[in-house]
């Protein structure tokens, strides 16, 4: 996976053209995994018909915050000082499939010093992102990203110096969906 990228998310495009390269790759990939999941379909856009798949951004909706929380947005309360808090903690649904580059930090105080993910039985080694404070619009970049596949455990921790809110925001994330209704319910 490499080492990943601490960037100002406003120059990521600028400054890192390999971002770009690295993003369509996850694209293209789980377009890949989702035909061979979902044999029969294609890839259809924003708006497929039939037979199709199609492509959102990751709703808030798919994923689970602190403590079990259901997210409505990407801002959380995290209440658990010098310990491991979840971020995002959830078996993706049946029928999705998501895909992030990393994770952009925009609030002005970074509360986290190290984060970790999981996804399915791989757990991947912690990562010290305390470099972030020295950042206006943080984010952490990885140089291949993530795919979490449909009925699949996702797990992303973070460890909490301070209590407060905190805005962790998936970058370059989109799902994967094969039923209309999973994403166009209010």
């Amino acid at each position: 996976m490499g080492k990943p990228l601490i960037v100002e998310m406003d120059k990521v495009r600028d400054q890192y053209p390999e971002f770009d390269v690295g993003a369509q790759k996850l694209f293209t990939d789980a377009v890949d995994k989702a035909k061979q999941q979902w044999p029969g379909f294609t890839y259809g856009g924003q708006y497929p018909s039939a037979s199709e798949f199609g492509k959102t951004t990751l709703l808030p909706k798919f994923l689970t915050g602190y403590a079990g929380a259901a997210l409505t947005n990407y801002r959380q309360y995290f209440g658990s000082v010098n310990a491991w808090n979840q971020i995002f903690n959830k078996t993706i649904d049946e029928d999705v499939i998501h895909g992030m580059m990393g994770f952009a930090f925009p609030d002005p105080t970074i509360r986290f010093t190290e984060l970790r993910y999981e996804i399915g039985d791989i757990k991947y080694p912690r990562i010290n992102i305390e470099e972030i404070n020295c950042y206006n619009q943080p984010a952490v970049i990885f140089r291949q990203g993530i795919i979490a596949m449909e009925e699949t455990p996702f797990l992303v921790k973070g460890y909490l110096t301070s209590t407060g809110y905190q805005r962790v925001v998936p970058v370059e994330s989109f799902t994967l969906f094969k039923k209309k209704a999973d994403v166009i319910s209010e």
